[in-house]
């Protein structure tokens, strides 16, 4: 009865500052819901964009005696790793070795010899318990029987393997009962391996067998667990829990799994969220922004619905300090009402806001942005008590005691100005040195930087600090140019010189409200530029393939040179590169090839530029434009028989290859040794004043072989990385339409 009585006039004055805080509250945390589910769509859509072994974690181990315990070991520790995660993932194990295979031609006596003699190659054998849903028969049949294998249809056709042959792998002999292709190479339990796609080059296979069938051989095969977690339940919230989990594997397995002297884990899917997670730290960077604009107006509108209750409770606070009750009873008294109104608004702004989410079917949940929500709604009330404390104590003071305003006052203002200012300088700066919140941490890591963080905040406190003490120059300004005005605006003029400290407010306000929505609105437009940029920055070009491992075979580069409607393809070397905490990319290209396909990044890269600085003198001679052959003309001294001679053309998109020379008489001195036609290649590789090596090789028992011209391709030349490089780096070929 107390509280209503205390309230009389001053109940519209505290529901107001109950809205206030109501609406604060409700749009802070519909704003900090929103993001949470943008960033939840974000991250999804990521991994949507995602297949294959980025979507996967892998373990392996030595295949122990005990295959069946060791199996249940595993997945009993998988269990215990993702336990109390919605992430209940799906395990499937394969058996896996790099083997040796060759054909048998026959089984007779002289064919056996002659099979002696041949050199077998590197292949790849496997055992898939869910073998017939993940692979399609080309011909014949699957393996059922510890004698049976079936092989990639691919490296069969390298093998030249047919169903029914005879083929030897580890020297112990299967027969060749159908060959196979991927049902879907995406599917994660392949993990990416291109084998699986194409059957290998250095490496044939996969040539599967039954699980039994390794007791034969004498090598012991590693068991490998694909693990896949369930990630549509990914969100903005859990998105770094797997990374957590499998990070601890090592360490969580002791004592649940024997045999962890072999343990080999693969992350590639913690890898994926990882980059994920870094892009929704920089969508989290504008939540305290937007905190802080909310906080900003609306404290300024609690501030003067504090004043005018303290002016509406005036005569009651001088009749409180009358009757005996001290300057801070009363001020203690008023700042618990606009507490107790303020904390009302909040719960009511809070119900609101999680009504209006659960009827749109928006999930209510914002994680660790409800600290500040809440933060920011005490921020306000607690402000709000303070002012109305700080008047209602003014309030009970004699207008006789009271010190009148001093410059000092005056200069404080003028010095708060000047330190948002500077605040506001330093804090821009910084944003714009790093371009983004996020920025390196001392671990290597990445943090939010808070002072980029509240650059547009700071800056736009600043400006209106300064259209604040600006007003009253304008005001006066307006006043002296209205004096030989009629009545009117000399008396509308002269109000609002003497009154600014009641038009202060409503500047502040419509100043907030204004640059809050012109920031969102460049917001949005920022971040989809640099979206797009990010984009093109990582693809490089309009189209970009590539290949983790193995590299991209020559006959598939070809036939994307030849596509419809393809322009340039070029080879591209990516080497990753770690300073410290930043990370990057080592890229070789052909200059050429850099200006003529890479983006600009909507402005951010100039590939002509790029190309210039990496641009350097041809190492070899180059062959005039239109050249149909090439010759060389060899001395030799001292060797038995002609030495074989090929070349190296490189044109200007990266490409090189070797081109066998034909001896024309073996009997003249000196040998001249010439091309096939050239015009095929060029047509296939849009050859453009290609450069020439020369190389020599010799099988002769007397004197010594010797090289002409630069060294044979390296790794380390961007335009020989398309097949000399394949084991310890990818191959890329990026092309324009």
């Amino acid at each position: 009865m107390n509280l209503f009585r205390r309230l009389g006039g001053s109940a519209s004055t505290q529901a107001a500052i109950g809205l206030i805080v109501g609406l604060v509250t409700a749009v802070g945390w519909g704003a900090a819901l929103y993001l949470e589910n943008q960033g939840t769509l974000g991250v999804r859509t990521g991994i949507a964009e995602r297949a294959g072994a980025d979507l996967a974690l892998r373990a392996s181990l030595a295949l122990d005696d005990d295959a069946t315990g060791q199996d249940a070991q595993v997945r009993a520790a998988i269990g215990t790793t993702f336990a109390d995660t919605p992430f209940t993932p799906s395990v499937t194990r394969t058996l896996e070795s790099h083997v040796t295979v060759r054909k048998v031609l026959s089984l007779d006596e002289e064919q056996t010899e002659s099979i002696a003699n041949t050199v077998d190659e590197s292949g790849f054998a496997m055992s898939i318990p869910d073998f017939a849903d993940r692979a399609e028969v080309v011909e014949g049949a699957l393996p059922d029987s510890t004698r049976e294998v079936a092989v990639q249809a691919d490296a069969a056709v390298r093998l030249m393997l047919e169903v029914g042959d005879e083929v030897l792998v580890d020297g112990v002999g299967f027969t060749v009962v159908g060959t196979w292709r991927a049902r879907d190479f995406l599917d994660p339990r392949w993990y990416g391996s291109p084998i699986v796609l194409d059957g290998g080059s250095d490496e044939l296979g996969p040539f599967v067998i039954e699980e039994k069938a390794w007791d034969r051989l004498d090598r012991k095969p590693f068991a490998v667990w694909t693990v896949l977690p369930d990630v549509s339940l990914i969100d903005s919230q859990n998105i770094g829990v797997i990374g957590d989990r499998w990070g601890q594997v090592r360490e969580g397995w002791r004592g649940e799994v024997d045999g962890l002297q072999t343990l080999g884990v693969q992350n590639r899917l913690v890898q994926t969220l990882r980059e994920l997670q870094s892009r929704l730290d920089g969508l989290r960077a504008v939540e305290p922004v937007i905190f802080s604009l909310l906080g900003a107006a609306a404290l300024v509108g609690v501030a003067e619905l504090a004043r005018l209750l303290s002016a509406i409770r005036q005569r009651e606070n001088l009749l409180l300090w009358a009757r005996g009750v001290d300057s801070a009873g009363v001020g203690r008294r008023t700042a618990i009402d606009v507490a107790v109104a303020g904390g009302v608004g909040a719960a009511l702004g809070l119900t609101v806001a999680l009504v209006a989410a659960i009827a749109s079917g928006v999930e209510a949940t914002v994680g660790g942005s409800t600290i500040g929500v809440w933060m920011l709604a005490l921020s306000v009330i607690a402000a709000g008590a303070a002012i109305a404390a700080f008047h209602a104590v003014r309030s009970g003071v004699p207008r006789l005691d009271r010190v009148p305003p001093r410059a000092g006052s005056r200069l404080a203002l003028h010095g708060a100005v000047v330190l948002a200012l500077v605040a506001a300088t330093v804090s821009v700066w910084q944003l714009r040195l790093y371009g983004s919140p996020v920025t390196p941490s001392a671990n290597g890591g990445a943090a939010l930087d808070p002072t980029a963080v509240l650059a547009p905040a700071l800056a736009l406190a600043a400006l209106v600090l300064s259209l604040v003490q600006l007003f009253p120059l304008l005001a006066r300004l307006n006043e002296r140019r209205v004096r030989g005005a009629r009545v009117v605006p000399q008396l509308a003029a002269r109000g609002v010189s003497r009154r600014l400290a009641l038009l202060t407010a409503p500047l502040v306000l419509v100043a907030l409200a204004a640059a809050t929505l012109t920031y969102a609105a460049s917001y949005s437009a920022t971040w989809n530029d640099a979206f797009t940029q990010t984009t093109q920055l990582r693809v490089g070009s309009q189209f970009h393939a590539g290949s983790r491992v193995t590299g991209i075979p020559l006959s598939s580069q070809d036939a994307a040179a030849q596509a419809t409607g393809v322009d340039l393809v070029a080879p591209l070397e990516m080497q990753p590169l770690s300073l410290g905490g930043p990370s990057g990319t080592i890229v070789g290209v052909a200059p050429e090839a850099l200006a003529s396909l890479a983006t600009n990044a909507s402005g951010l890269f100039d590939a002509d530029d790029a190309a210039a600085a990496i641009r350097v003198d041809a190492p070899a001679p180059l062959l005039p434009e239109g050249s149909g052959t090439v010759s060389v003309v060899l001395a030799t001294v001292g060797l038995q028989s002609p030495p074989q001679v090929s070349v190296y053309l490189s044109d200007a998109a990266g490409f090189l290859r070797s081109v066998p020379l034909v001896l024309d008489d073996a009997t003249a001195s000196p040998l001249t040794y010439t091309s096939g036609s050239l015009r095929e290649r060029r047509a296939a590789r849009r050859l453009a004043s290609p450069t020439m090596r020369r190389s020599v090789r010799t099988s002769s028992r007397v004197g010594s072989s010797s090289a002409w011209g630069s060294r044979a391709p390296s790794p380390t030349n961007p335009a020989s990385c398309s097949r000399t490089s394949r084991r310890v780096s990818s191959t890329a070929p990026m092309r324009r339409r």
